[in-house]
């Protein structure tokens, strides 16, 4: 089976450095897979993010008749709707598309409201980029973490507000708090736990995941676009979508908790077991079970 990957080329990109870290995976379970390069034998091409959507568009015309699979990492509203991406291309190319790849319900929900094309969106949940806790780290440094980068959203601030009325510090990601990657392991590793307080997020933030392997509780909005519910089900904490007061006393219950309760080994290896569903050979298999149904498939655009 061969491939044609159309991603960028920064991998300080989540999305694409995940998309360029899945080639050699692909290529174990036997698909031959080049990055922005496709031929006419090609039985596949694959548009990696709206980022590209100018070189996904040249591949299809180029190649039309192969079938092409778009994978829709988010389409947050204020990004459609500020036009930051050429979406009118991405329309079209999504409309072409033999199916949409999403990383979880709340992203398939977006593409229905805004194209129409629920039908086409199959679920591909990402990975996470687990590290180890090489340096054994088993701290509580007292301080709530909030792994995801500041953007628009109904519920933005809300955590620093809480954070601030109980005394407690956070941690908030973004651009005033670049890390080291071995600096960002220990934040994660020394929290007392994690929130993503954001109404809508497409997987939580993978962070999250990373977090509850190393045995961190995990916070999340209740709302019906917030992709993390898909990760996490019942094993992470919610709080009511908009309601400060919820959330306020969800963070006092978890810091209280993170200062009493310590987890066991057993729990720490059943939430690692239940991690390994998240890792990087899981999603390339699961992409493969697809390509190979799809491969045979007689399907319309």
């Amino acid at each position: 089976m061969k491939i044609c990957l159309v991603v960028g080329t920064d991998l300080n990109s989540t999305e694409t450095r995940i998309m360029h870290q899945l080639v050699p995976h692909l290529e174990r379970l036997g698909a031959k897979v080049l990055i922005n390069e496709c031929n006419e034998d090609f039985d596949f091409i694959i548009g990696g993010t709206v980022g590209v959507a100018g070189s996904i568009d040249y591949a299809h015309k180029r190649f039309p008749k192969i079938k092409m699979i778009n994978y829709i990492w988010d389409l947050y509203p204020w990004v459609v709707e500020a036009r930051m991406y050429n979406f009118e291309t991405y329309a079209d190319l999504l409309q072409q598309s033999i199916e949409l790849w999403c990383p979880s319900k709340e992203v398939a929900l977006r593409v229905e409201e805004f194209y129409k094309l629920g039908h086409k969106c199959q679920i591909i949940k990402s990975y996470a980029e687990f590290f180890e806790d090489e340096k054994n780290i088993k701290a509580n440094n007292n301080f709530v973490y909030h792994p995801v980068r500041p953007y628009r959203d109904p519920n933005e601030k809300m955590i620093d507000k809480a954070c601030e009325e109980l005394g407690y510090e956070l941690f908030r990601a973004g651009n005033s708090h670049k890390l080291t990657y071995d600096g960002y392991k220990e934040k994660v590793l020394t929290c007392s736990f994690l929130v993503t307080e954001y109404n809508e997020a497409s997987t939580g933030g993978l962070t999250l995941l990373e977090g509850y392997y190393h045995g961190k509780d995990i916070l999340l909005s209740d709302s019906i676009y917030q992709g993390g519910k898909d990760y996490f089900g019942d094993r992470a904490y919610y709080f009511k979508d908009g309601d400060a007061e919820d959330l306020k006393d969800k963070v006092k219950m978890l810091w209280e908790r993170s200062q009493t309760y310590k987890i066991t080994e057993e729990e720490l290896e059943e939430r690692r077991q239940y991690c390994s569903q998240f890792f990087i050979e899981m999603m390339a298999n699961n992409m493969m079970q697809q390509l190979k149904f799809l491969h045979g498939a007689n399907i319309l655009y």
